[in-house]
């Protein structure tokens, strides 16, 4: 957040934690409409500083999530139904197109984004259908490229999303030594290194590579600094 504390979206609610001090987390928000049978996956604050968090069933079942926005004020307000598996978001330079995820589609997707937070022209800026693996977590570079952990394929793609005038492609697959990466985002000094999560969740214990780790790269690219939530709890 901007001061400091971090917000933590934890199953169905919303926990504030200063690490600063040695107390323990504390239960700031509930979704006013949350499912035992669900939680939180994936979020990130937009240019506006709200955050966007979305949330999958614990079976996975179809269209079982949400993607919601909370405002600096503390309402809560869900912006997409029937989600599978809500995951990677972005926003352009501009701030006026937002990507996002949703994993069982195997797409990246882009909506036009208004400063007030609503979402209109819902389009396929990526298809991945036929790529290894499916699109998990995700970042966006000082060139507007999208950098998605692809879940099960061992790698992270950069991609240039479609314009009014190119479909979208993917124009870099970097080689992973894990086999479920699971997000990216840039860091360091000139946000030049790419920080990456994985999972070991289902794979053998005697896989080889470091699955499950923390990774860092350098990549031929810079990021930019990510937005902080702009409201006080």
């Amino acid at each position: 957040m901007e001061d400091g504390r971090l917000l933590l979206a934890i199953e169905d609610a919303l926990w504030v934690l200063d690490p600063a001090r040695s107390g323990a987390p504390w239960r700031w928000l509930m979704l006013p409409d949350a499912d035992p049978e669900a939680r939180f996956n994936d979020g990130k604050c937009d240019p506006q500083g709200r955050f966007w968090v979305g949330t999958m069933r614990y079976d996975t079942a179809n269209g079982g999530g949400r993607l919601y926005r909370l405002d600096t004020d503390g309402s809560i307000e869900p912006m997409l139904d029937k989600v599978t598996i809500s995951n990677g978001l972005a926003w352009s330079a501009d701030g006026r197109t937002m990507f996002y995820v949703d994993t069982p589609t195997r797409r990246i997707d882009a909506f036009d984004f208004s400063p007030d937070g609503a979402l209109h022209n819902r389009r396929v800026a990526v298809d991945l259908a036929d790529e290894e693996g499916s699109p998990d977590g995700m970042t966006i570079d000082d060139q507007d490229h999208l950098w998605v952990a692809m879940w099960g394929g061992s790698a992270i793609l950069r991609c240039r999303p479609a314009s009014a005038t190119q479909a979208g492609q993917v124009v870099e697959r970097i080689a992973m030594p894990v086999r479920q990466p699971t997000s990216c985002t840039f860091g360091g000094t000139q946000f030049a290194d790419l920080f990456v999560t994985s999972a070991a969740d289902g794979l053998a214990p005697d896989m080889p590579g470091p699955q499950g780790a923390l990774l860092r790269l350098r990549v031929d690219a810079k990021g930019r600094a990510a937005r902080r939530f702009a409201g006080r709890p």
